[in-house]
């Protein structure tokens, strides 16, 4: 997994980054390329997005630990749950996810698509934040990322990152290379 890390969450977690991802990954495969970026960081808590580059698909985590392995533990489980609720929940599809968040390659972000992006996650917090305030419900960082995964979004032709996401993960699978792979060999478990 390549995690392009913007400056503050490489500020939090003291990252010291020197590789731009334009000039170390010329290309990377659909389901590895991601972007992490710092919320906020309160006493109390840090609020963490990961976003995957291709999909704008997001995982959102507010973990009272600020350590950068606590919050991708966190993420980690909240994708597995996603997954889940989308039917994905087969081995086959967890592997690859396992690997994913094994195998890390932590470089500085440089994409501005991707940073407008984190802007409509921001929308979306704040807009969280007054519906909880006008019905009284308290609302989990997978809610709020199960809302800013539906929203449409024009370059996916008015589909959604989850849509989108989803069809990466399923098509990634329909390779026969890997399907014999998954035939012969031990799946693991889910975390």
């Amino acid at each position: 997994m390549i995690i392009s890390f913007t400056k503050d969450l490489a500020k939090l977690f003291n990252l010291d980054l020197k590789i731009s991802r334009s000039k170390k990954f010329d290309i990377t495969p659909p389901l590895d390329d991601w972007v992490m970026a710092g919320l906020w960081d309160r006493p109390e808590h840090v609020g963490i997005a990961l976003i995957h580059k291709h999909s704008l698909f997001s995982l959102l985590v507010a973990s009272p630990i600020k350590e950068l392995t606590h919050c991708l533990d966190l993420l980690y489980e909240q994708l597995v749950t996603l997954l889940a609720e989308a039917g994905l929940k087969e081995n086959k599809y967890l592997l690859c996810f396992d690997n994913l968040f094994e195998q890390i390659n932590a470089v500085k972000h440089d994409d501005k698509s991707t940073t407008r992006s984190i802007n409509v996650i921001y929308r979306y917090l704040a807009l969280c934040d007054t519906l909880s305030q006008e019905d009284g419900i308290k609302r989990k960082s997978i809610d709020v990322a199960r809302m800013i995964n539906t929203y449409p979004y024009k370059k996916f032709n008015f589909e959604s990152s989850n849509e989108v996401f989803f069809e990466l993960v399923k098509r990634h699978y329909a390779d026969p290379i890997l399907i014999n792979y998954f035939d012969k060999n031990t799946m693991p478990t889910a975390h």
